[in-house]
Order: structure tokens, then C-alpha cells, then sequence
């Protein structure tokens, strides 16, 4: 049959063949102009979202020094919307009120279809809104709980007094901090701090306050002496934390709770002197994140029991949180390895059995055998708690 068609020479098939062929070469070019503008908006998006960003970044700047930064990106990127061209200036609206940068690009994409209607060109546009959340930290509440005990007068393997390394790593964490915010300022509004050191007993109590300040001249004249129970340290960190929830609802009328993050930073070079104080200082910590408390543990060249000890107070990262006494590998009891270690006989490989798989705590647990691992995971940790980005609340087609 189709040997007949191709010697038909009738006028009827020849119309129907061009009419055919027509619609079909039609389709084809609508389809490819259809895909270019999808893709073409979609780059469009990208641009206008890094474009809001960067200028979400300078908000605080003059109205012109901020249009200047995201035209600027725009202008730079420009190439990236190949084969659309940019069309006129960017749409660039800084909300003050709001506290947000809107973004929107013009572009004209060359359209194949279109000259078959005379419309070689079509407009196509996207755009981005982005918030300027660096504008209003949340809160922030950190506790110290750090061992002052005898062996923190000892020598590290690379040089340094251990009681000295950690007078540094406070500042370290502190400066960490202050770096990961645009205007620094902003964290005398946000940022209270207290801090607990500890012996066999509590050896010095300093309050929450703004700033950091106040806890810098008490690190300043830490002494390193007596032996080791982490737990009335542990319990006093807590009892800041809960009574500072209680002063900023009581002082701040915007305040909520949910915005609140809390830290506590617990390191010890050593292990508890009694084996009860391990389990009491595990339960507090399992009751601190019950309540969503962030705990950074830091062993400083300690034992294995000090390690497993502080590998079970740590939190869980975000992607494997704690939940209750049964921890996502599966271990229901999260003192097994610890017991089994007070018990003198540590599993084997590295003396810490089952807990030396710290999957789900490798950004919350540091293992640190000298002073420069010491102040990089303080460094790591000042770091982490204010990690902050500025969030893309919406798209628009602007």
C-alpha cells in the first residue's frame, strides 16, 4: 500500500503531504521554542536568586551602593542567559519595611517560530525575593562546662600547657563567631554566654551576660588542679540555659523561644574519678537535647573512658538526631560501651567498641590529641553555631 503512495501522483495527495508536513515541521519548532524559554527561564531564576543574595548581604549599605552590587552580578552573568539577551535594566526594589531584596530580569529569547508569524523575538522573565535575615540573628545562648583538673596542667605532644591551649581556644571560638556575621555588632543583642569549670567539684560560676567579655578575664586566670566530676559542672551549664530562657521572655517582649539556640561546649582531658558520675553526666546531657539543647563535646587527649563518655553526651547532626535513649545505630543502651570500658574491658580496636563509630556525630564530637587540634575544633565550633545562611523565601515572575 504504501508502494501506492509513493506513485501516486494525484493533487489530492500532494496537498495532504504538504498539509501534513506542514503541522509537522510546525510541532517541531514550537517544541523547540517552547524548550529554550523553559530553560531560559530557569537560568534566569538562578541569576536573580544569587543576584537578590548578594545584594541581601549589603542591605545595610546606601540604596545606591546595594543596586550597585546586583546590577553589577547581573551584568556579569549576563552571558549565562544565552541564546535569551538581557532586555533594559534589572528590577531591583531593597524593602526596607519588609526587610527584603526583590530581583527580576527581562531577557529576549530568539524564537524560530516566530518568523513564520513575524514575532522573531519573545519576552521571557523570572525573579527572586530574598530576606535580609542577617539583619536579625536569633538568639543565642552559650553554656561552657571545661575541666580545670590537675592533668590540664600537663604538657601536650606538641608543646603547649594544656590549661594555656584552652585560655586560647576560647578566644578562638569567640572570634569564629564574630567572623561569621557581617556586622558583629549585631551579636551584642543576640549572644549571652556563661561558663562552668570543674575539678571534683564546681570551681567557678560565671553568670549569663551579653557578650563574651566577662568570660574572657575568668579564662584569663584559670589554674588547673584537683581531680574530675564533670556532672555539677554539666548541671549548673543547664540551669543557665533554663534560667536565661526565663530573663530574655522576661525582658524581651518579641522574644520566642523557638528562635532561641541554645549550645553547650563540654570538653574534659580526662575521666571522672567515680564511675556514677559518668552515668549522671550522661543523663543530664541526654536530657539537655530532649529539650534541644546543642551539645559540642571535645576531648583533650583523654582516656578512652573520658572519650566514650563525651562521644555519648554529644548531640546527633542534623541528618541522624537523638531520639530518647535509643540512638539511630540501633544501640539501646547508650551507656553499653561506656560500662563496658568502666569495667576494664574495653572492646577491641580502639578501646571504645560500638562507640567508635561516630557516624551522626562527626560535627558534634572532637577528638583532639594535641593543643592545635584543640583550638581548631573550638575554631570548627564557633563556627558551626552561628552557621546561618540567608534563606530564598520565594520566587516571582516579576
Amino acid at each position: 500500500m504504501f508502494k501506492r503512495y509513493l506513485k501516486n501522483s494525484s493533487g489530492q495527495f500532494a496537498i495532504m503531504f504538504s498539509v501534513t508536513a506542514t503541522m509537522l515541521m510546525t510541532g517541531m519548532v514550537v517544541a523547540v521554542d517552547y524548550t529554550n524559554m523553559v530553560k531560559s527561564r530557569a537560568k534566569i531564576a538562578a541569576i536573580a536568586d544569587a543576584a537578590a543574595l548578594a545584594g541581601a548581604t549589603v542591605s545595610d549599605k546606601s540604596d545606591a551602593e546595594r543596586r550597585a552590587v546586583v546590577q553589577k552580578f547581573v551584568d556579569a552573568n549576563g552571558g549565562a542567559f544565552l541564546p535569551a539577551t538581557i532586555k533594559g535594566e534589572p528590577t531591583i526594589i531593597f524593602d526596607d519595611v519588609n526587610e527584603e531584596v526583590r530581583v527580576a530580569i527581562h531577557t529576549e529569547l530568539p524564537m524560530f517560530f516566530g518568523n513564520f508569524i513575524g514575532k522573531k523575538k519573545a519576552a521571557v522573565s523570572n525573579g527572586s525575593i530574598v530576606s535580609y535575615i542577617e539583619k536579625n540573628l536569633d538568639p543565642v545562648t552559650i553554656a561552657f562546662s571545661l575541666d580545670v583538673s590537675g592533668s590540664m596542667g600537663g604538657t601536650t605532644s606538641d608543646g603547649r600547657i594544656k590549661i594555656d591551649a584552652l585560655k586560647e581556644s576560647i578566644t578562638d571560638l569567640f572570634m569564629a563567631i564574630e567572623e561569621s556575621v557581617d556586622e558583629p555588632g549585631l551579636l551584642d543583642t543576640a549572644l549571652r554566654t556563661g561558663m562552668t569549670t570543674y575539678n571534683t567539684a564546681m570551681v567557678d560560676d560565671q553568670n549569663m551576660n551579653w557578650g563574651w567579655n566577662h568570660l574572657q578575664t575568668a579564662a584569663n586566670a584559670l589554674t588547673a588542679g584537683g581531680g574530675t566530676n564533670s556532672a555539677p559542672a554539666l548541671a549548673n551549664a543547664y540551669k543557665q540555659i533554663r534560667d536565661d530562657r526565663v530573663f530574655r521572655s522576661n525582658n524581651d517582649p518579641e522574644f520566642k523561644l523557638s528562635d532561641l539556640r541554645e549550645t553547650v561546649i563540654f570538653m574534659t582531658d580526662g575521666d571522672n574519678n567515680q564511675s556514677d558520675w559518668d552515668d549522671e553526666s550522661i543523663k543530664l546531657c541526654t536530657e539537655m537535647r530532649a529539650e534541644g539543647i546543642n551539645i559540642y563535646s571535645v576531648a583533650f587527649a583523654a582516656p578512652d573512658k573520658g572519650q566514650v563518655m563525651l562521644l555519648d553526651c554529644a548531640s546527633w547532626d542534623d541528618k541522624n538526631k537523638d531520639k530518647g535513649s535509643k540512638n539511630p545505630r540501633g544501640n539501646s543502651d547508650h551507656l553499653g560501651c561506656l560500662r563496658a570500658t568502666q569495667n576494664g574491658n574495653p572492646p577491641s580496636g580502639n578501646g571504645k567498641g560500638p562507640c567508635k563509630d561516630r557516624s551522626g556525630k562527626e560535627d558534634h564530637y572532637f577528638d583532639a590529641a594535641d593543643a592545635t587540634a584543640f583550638r581548631k575544633a573550638f575554631r570548627d565550633i564557633g563556627k558551626a553555631i552561628l552557621n546561618q545562611d540567608i534563606r530564598i523565601k520565594s520566587k516571582s515572575d516579576a
